[in-house]
């Protein structure tokens, strides 16, 4: 075998994205513990905490998405539309299901449903890192900050809970499944390029 594929680092790309899934929900966690602060007046606290943070969602995240985005999705999309149809149990399934999707599958195809999260997630975290630099003069009061902060903070947790799951649940499992060990390793060092 040519030694220009065969991969030196001992990470796999899967081990390094359910590493930063891990670390999502933990950040997950902490945000819903501020919805239950943000529930009993503790505006200051919160607004503490929040700055705390964000550093994950504005540093560490949007590295995670360019690592799914530039190296493990673009190889599923290369095996995906190899030569013959994966077959599970003698039979092709329909690409959507077998990745976890639904009508917007269909509409958008499997991986570009998960890059259209990372779009939508993008967004939120914008809001999240805008409303935690905001003061109760910018937007007015301390309730309109808190309302406005318990928004933010429900949609991150929400959509980013839901999309790590569809990958933990589906996309990791499928990659595992139709990469090669050698494969995945190789990935985990461009994936490492990255960081």
């Amino acid at each position: 075998m040519d030694k220009k594929y065969m991969a030196t680092s001992n990470s796999n790309i899967l081990s390094i994205l359910r590493q930063a899934h891990e670390a999502g929900l933990a950040n997950l966690k902490v945000l819903q513990a501020l919805i239950d602060e943000l529930d009993a007046g503790q505006v200051v606290s919160v607004r503490e905490k929040l700055l705390e943070v964000l550093p994950f969602f504005e540093e560490e995240l949007p590295v995670h998405f360019r690592q799914e985005e530039e190296v493990l999705y673009p190889a599923l999309r290369e095996f995906l539309a190899g030569p013959g149809p994966i077959l599970v149990d003698g039979v092709a399934p329909d690409l959507c299901s077998l990745l976890f999707c639904d009508d917007l599958c269909q509409r958008l195809g499997p991986l570009e449903m998960y890059l259209r999260d990372h779009q939508i997630l993008n967004e939120y975290f914008g809001d999240l890192s805008s409303i935690a630099r905001q003061s109760a003069q910018t937007t007015g009061s301390d309730e309109e900050w808190a309302r406005q902060a318990m928004q933010a903070i429900v949609n991150v947790v929400w959509q980013l809970g839901s999309h790590i799951a569809k990958e933990n649940e589906a996309v990791l499992p499928k990659a595992e499944e139709v990469l090669s060990p050698n494969v995945l390793l190789i990935l985990g060092r461009a994936a490492e390029q990255l960081s």
